[in-house]
C-alpha cells in the first residue's frame, strides 16, 4: 500500500464545493471517479480542507492510499485525461504513511481577488468581486494589520460548523496588494480558518476602505465575539485556496 499526495487546481464555479455529495456534484466526486477509472480501484481522497460552493483552488492538497504501481510522474496525465477542463491534477508524489493532507498542515494561504470599477467586467464575473469606487487601500491595510496574531474569531465566522479546537486562530500575514490598474488582491496566511472567516474578514476590509467601518474598530469587534457587528461576507467567486504548507 502506498500513500500519494496530489496538488490540485480547480475553478469552483460549477461545483457544489470540494466535498463528495449525494445530490450535487462535488469536486471530490469527480476526481475520485477519474482516479478510480485510471487506477482500477476505489479511491477515497482526504483533502487539506473543504472549499465551499464557488470557491477556487490554485493548489489544493489531498492524499489517498492505493495499491497501484503506476509511477507518480504518470498519474497526473492519466487522471487529467478523464477530468473536465476546470479541474486538474498538477502534481503527484509518494509520501510517508503518517502524512495527512488534513492534519499535517502547518499553514494555509488564501487569496481573494477583486477589482474596482463602476462597470462590471464580463471576463472577471466568475473569478473576482467587483468593488465600486472610491476605495482607500491604506485604510484596508490598516484594518488588515489588526487581524495579525492570535485572536478569538467568533465575530468573523458563519454559523454552520462547530470547530473541535474552539474559535481561536493565528493569522501570520494579511496583505492588501494592488495589481495592475484596477485590481486589489487580499492575501491572508494563517494556521487555520473558521467557516467563512476569510470572506468575512475581506468584506470588513472592503467596508473599511469605503469608509463604512473604522479600521481601529477591528480589535473591539474581535473582543466582542458578536457576529452581528460584521454581517456581510464577500462573494465566494473571488476566493482561492492559494497555498498549503506542511
Amino acid at each position: 500500500m502506498r500513500r500519494l499526495k496530489l496538488t490540485i487546481e480547480y475553478k469552483g464555479t460549477r461545483y457544489s464545493g470540494w466535498q463528495r455529495q449525494e445530490n450535487a456534484v462535488g469536486i471530490q466526486n469527480v476526481l475520485e471517479n477519474a482516479l478510480a477509472y485510471v487506477l482500477n480501484e476505489k479511491v477515497t481522497l482526504i483533502a487539506s480542507g473543504r472549499t465551499d460552493i464557488g470557491v477556487h483552488a490554485c493548489a489544493q492538497i489531498a492524499h489517498f492510499d492505493t495499491c497501484t504501481a503506476m509511477h507518480t510522474d504518470r498519474l497526473p496525465g492519466a487522471a487529467n485525461s478523464q477530468l473536465p477542463p476546470d479541474l486538474r491534477v498538477l502534481a503527484c508524489e509518494e509520501v510517508p504513511a503518517d502524512f495527512s493532507a488534513r492534519f499535517s498542515v502547518k499553514s494555509k494561504t488564501y487569496l481573494y481577488k477583486a477589482y474596482v470599477s463602476k462597470i462590471s467586467s464580463p471576463l472577471r464575473y466568475e473569478s473576482h468581486h467587483q468593488i465600486l469606487p472610491p476605495i482607500d487601500v491604506d485604510r484596508m491595510r490598516e484594518a488588515a494589520a489588526h487581524f495579525i496574531g492570535e485572536h478569538d474569531f467568533t465575530s468573523f465566522m458563519s454559523k454552520g460548523s462547530t470547530p473541535l479546537n474552539g474559535h481561536t486562530r493565528r493569522i501570520l500575514a494579511f496583505d492588501v496588494l494592488e495589481q495592475g490598474a484596477d485590481e486589489i488582491h487580499f492575501r491572508v496566511t494563517g494556521t487555520g480558518f473558521l467557516y467563512n472567516q476569510v470572506r468575512i474578514m475581506v468584506m470588513a476590509l472592503i467596508n473599511a476602505g469605503r469608509g463604512k467601518l473604522n479600521p481601529a474598530d477591528i480589535p473591539r469587534i474581535l473582543e466582542s465575539r458578536d457576529r452581528a457587528l460584521v454581517k456581510e461576507l464577500a462573494p465566494a467567486k473571488g476566493l482561492y485556496l492559494y497555498r498549503v504548507e506542511y
